[in-house]
């Protein structure tokens, strides 16, 4: 199941001090991603596996044309966590419906970009992850098409061993996990969770 992981999203109030607690956490420095110039943020990533990584996602001071509430429960949030996660798709529009028989407004297929550093763009088409709940144990839906993985230029020094998901409703949630043939762990919790366990320079560490 690892290897459908695409990327984590963790949300922080800004980018900096969101590479900073991860690295303080990992000992990884996070990598300048680019700006998601039609979302209001921007980013920085480290490699978690073959095709797979890990996002620091923040408001992009920058951008005042995007107002809140910004997607990914970027602006719900009270402090730095996990809010998404993606998986990787090659049936984005079969599997979007999946996701629409859990929520009617989670399975629109759509394009993004995102500006990278040398002024060029990279593009991919997505299921909208919305801008709430704070944060949304089933995962959106990626698929990158003909553009390089964001993972691909980054350095292994870490690498995803484990996620699970907590959900006050798990057997709610196991009924679209099942469909999506991922094969993962959901528990009973007060509040959901979304729960990686990563193998950094600093050991076996868990990050919600």
């Amino acid at each position: 199941m690892l290897d459908r992981v695409d990327h984590i999203v963790f949300c922080a109030p800004t980018l900096e001090s969101g590479i900073d607690h991860i690295s303080e956490l990992t000992g990884i420095r996070a990598t300048y991603g680019g700006r998601h110039l039609t979302k209001g943020t921007h980013n920085a990533i480290f490699k978690i596996g073959p095709h797979s990584y890990f996002e620091i996602l923040a408001p992009d001071p920058e951008n005042k044309d995007i107002s809140a509430p910004r997607w990914m429960g970027i602006d719900l949030i009270k402090e730095p966590r996990i809010t998404r996660w993606a998986i990787k798709s090659f049936a984005i529009e079969k599997e979007a419906t999946i996701l629409s028989n859990y929520r009617s407004d989670y399975g629109s297929a759509q394009s993004g970009s995102r500006a990278l550093k040398d002024g060029s763009m990279l593009s991919w088409q997505l299921t909208d992850p919305l801008s709430k709940p704070a944060i949304e144990v089933v995962p959106f839906l990626l698929d990158w098409q003909d553009s390089i993985h964001p993972s691909t230029s980054l350095s292994d020094n870490c690498e995803l061993k484990a996620i699970r998901l907590e959900h006050p409703d798990p057997d709610h949630i196991k009924e679209v996990t099942a469909p999506l043939n991922l094969d993962i762990i959901v528990t009973y919790a007060i509040q959901p969770k979304v729960v990686l366990t990563l193998k950094t320079p600093k050991g076996i560490i868990e990050i919600t």
